[in-house]
């Protein structure tokens, strides 16, 4: 069995507190996001995008954002937000956005990474708008999520998404280097992607077509229906294929990593479990991207997991493909809603929940709270792994209480019912309550795991 201190190393993915100045800190708590509810604005939203993926680690071409207006008056205005500024602030302004149509462009805020657009024409309700951009991704040289090594080019969070409506105003939360702060829609991605013959690519797209371009190219045509990002990953790396029911996995790792073919393994059988319990991820394909030295030690993307080579962590990283990925949430007001049943099913699977303090599964992380926001753990980062450790904890007591079955059958009904919305604790306390058998005391499993009191 796994002890408490090997757990804690190989859970604490992409989590570490890297560079959080007191300013940011400061301008985090100013802008705390409000109860993650969606709310009428743009729906329907369509991207097509055309880039080149260039040697030198620059994604550059056009983006056409189309959207109906799903409230109840005229639209003027469309904000986008351009998370991949937020490691590296204006200052260097990894990407950047020149408005072609459609719109003009105020200029960026948050850090650049929020940018408003004044709609050309105001549009009705019901009417479909259209803006046109061109984009250009300079990928900063380092091993990250957003970052280029060698031939590897990894393109986390950089593509500009739609800010989701979110208790009746655009999702406008600061970037933070803890955790995932993130909130996206669900959307339609039509992408048409050039990158060199010498690599490979793995996309939240399935490919439709693929096509050799003169001079040592590929273009490929990617689909996905519904995706609430598009990552974008290429390089040169050896390829483990297979299926897993109806789904096309491959771990794609540099000819150094050793034991690909055990990631490939756990993979596979991580793939299988969380299906069986949870249902289907909603795409038929899943990328596991080894880059050894992540900065963030794993990543997940709407079918593309960005891991080192460590077992514990693709298991994590593909747990994601439901929470968060199939079921959003608000990452920088709630980030246990991802992280607490993610870690939960990771380790249910491996039999490795052994170890919990079920009589207080926080008892190690101060007053640290279950349900604090992105904001609060910043001011305490060290008790950050209070959503992983001690939310695991807390859905194992209730897998003691009333049998493992019943809480895996609750995780699928919520699932089933949030898919491809974005959840609020409301909605998973709920589910949790709906599922409790007759006379189990929910109020006092609340207050025991620090969700209420």
């Amino acid at each position: 069995m796994q002890s408490r201190s090997t757990f804690h190393r190989s859970i604490r993915v992409k989590r570490m507190l890297k560079c959080v100045c007191l300013g940011a800190i400061t301008a985090l708590l100013a802008f705390a996001p409000a109860a993650s509810v969606a709310q009428p604005g743009p729906a329907d939203i369509v991207y097509r995008l055309s880039v080149t993926d260039r040697a030198n680690g620059t994604l550059d071409g056009t983006e056409r954002i189309s959207f109906t207006n799903s409230g109840a008056v005229r639209q003027h205005d469309l904000w986008l937000r351009l998370w991949g500024n937020g490691p590296g602030g204006c200052a260097l302004s990894v990407v950047r956005v020149r408005v072609i149509a459609g719109a003009r462009a105020s200029d960026p805020t948050l850090g650049c990474t929020a940018l408003r657009l004044r709609l050309s024409h105001s549009i009705a309700p019901g009417d479909r708008g259209v803006v046109v951009l061109a984009i250009s991704i300079a990928l900063p040289e380092t091993n990250a999520r957003l970052g280029r090594h060698g031939t590897t080019h990894l393109y986390g969070n950089a593509i500009p998404t739609v800010a989701p409506i979110i208790a009746g105003r655009p999702a406008l939360g600061p970037y933070l280097a803890l955790g995932d702060p993130f909130v996206t829609t669900s959307a339609r991605w039509d992408v048409s992607l050039t990158h060199r013959a010498n690599v490979m690519a793995a996309t939240s797209g399935d490919v439709i077509r693929r096509s050799p371009v003169v001079g040592g190219w590929i273009t490929e045509q990617l689909r996905a229906p519904s995706s609430r990002d598009f990552m974008i990953a290429t390089g040169a790396w050896r390829v483990t294929t297979g299926q897993v029911g109806g789904v096309r996995l491959r771990v794609l790792a540099p000819t150094q990593v050793s034991n690909s073919a055990a990631l490939f393994g756990v993979a596979r059988h991580a793939l299988r479990t969380f299906t069986g319990w949870l249902g289907g991820m909603g795409r038929d394909r899943l990328d596991i991207v080894i880059t050894p030295g992540l900065e963030s030690q794993g990543m997940e993307y709407p079918g593309v997991v960005l891991s080192e080579p460590n077992e514990e962590t693709v298991a994590h990283e593909i747990a994601h493909q439901w929470f968060s990925v199939l079921v959003g949430s608000n990452g920088a007001s709630q980030p246990w809603l991802d992280e607490t049943p993610t870690t939960y099913v990771q380790l249910a699977e491996r039999d490795d929940l052994g170890w919990c303090n079920l009589s207080n599964p926080l008892a190690d992380f101060g007053t640290a709270r279950l349900d604090w926001t992105l904001a609060q753990f910043t001011r305490r980062p060290g008790w950050y792994d209070a959503v992983y450790a001690g939310g695991a904890c807390a859905f194992q007591i209730l897998a003691q209480d009333w049998g493992e079955a019943r809480v895996l059958k609750m995780l699928r009904g919520y699932t089933t019912a949030e898919r491809g919305l974005i959840a609020t604790s409301d909605d998973l306390i709920g589910a949790i309550r709906a599922a409790a058998p007759a006379g189990y005391d929910v109020d006092g499993w609340l207050r025991r795991v620090r969700l209420a009191g």
